[in-house]
Parts: C-alpha cells; structure tokens; sequence
C-alpha cells in the first residue's frame, strides 16, 4: 500500500479501537460503514472472493494506473457444512488505483463499482464518516 493508504487505514484502526472502547456489547454488529464496502469486507459474502481477474487496466502520468478487477465468490461445503449451491456464487467489479515505480506496484485506492452503472464510489479512503482522525463520532 502507498504511505498515503496506509496512514488513512493506521488512523481508521485508532477510530475502531476507540470504538470498541466506547461499545462493549461484545455480539452486536459494530456500525462502521467500511464492513459492508471495504477492501477486505463487503455484504453477501463479498469478504470471501474465490478468484479475481483482471478486465482491464488504463495508464495514467507518474505511472499511475487504473485497474478494474472481477471478483468471484464460490460457495463450499465449509461455508454452510452442505454441498455448494452454484445458485449461490457471483461476481462484483472493483477499480483499484496502484502507483508503480520501476521496483514494485503498491495499492492506493480501491473503489466498488456500481453493478447498475458501472459507476466507481465508495472509495475505501473516504470510507471512514464516523471518525473524526481517530476518534469515534458515530453512534
């Protein structure tokens, strides 16, 4: 990841410590907004995907680059102790924004991709309403 990432995730992390310091119901579904569209969360098992592809990828100055990903979840036995539904597997499309250099690549941003418009939004850096730098202020 680029300092820059990586600084917003290391702040996001004070916020949720402060979080589960403020709320200490130990079952209840914390209230982020980033569990439902993160880069390692998502609703309907988007937090599980099997295989990504890459569809395609734009160049941009600085060598920065844009790169829309498939992603694919595949239900297996271990998910719900039965034999997977093929029903029960999809896709969803992300953009990921990496920066390179001549020595390696590094993530800087990662954005769903709207399944109606093809539309990117909720950008993972701006992800992070209910924090105030790293400090809890949703409910």
């Amino acid at each position: 990841m680029t300092p820059r990432l990586r600084k917003i995730l290391d702040v996001a992390q004070e916020c949720e410590k402060d979080y589960f310091a403020k709320h200490t119901c130990e079952e209840c579904k914390p209230t982020f907004g980033w569990i439902e569209q993160g880069l390692f969360s998502g609703g309907n098992e988007e937090a599980l995907p099997a295989e990504a592809h890459v569809v395609s990828t734009k160049s941009f100055a600085h060598g920065t680059f844009q790169v829309t990903v498939r992603l694919t979840y595949r239900e297996t036995f271990e998910t719900y102790g039965r034999p997977p539904n093929p029903k029960n597997h999809f896709d969803w499309r992300v953009l990921v924004r990496v920066q390179c250099s001549k020595d390696n690549c590094l993530l800087d941003e990662f954005l769903r991709l709207d399944p109606d418009t093809g539309k990117a939004r909720d950008a993972l850096s701006e992800s992070f309403s209910e924090c105030n730098g790293p400090l809890w202020v949703g409910p």
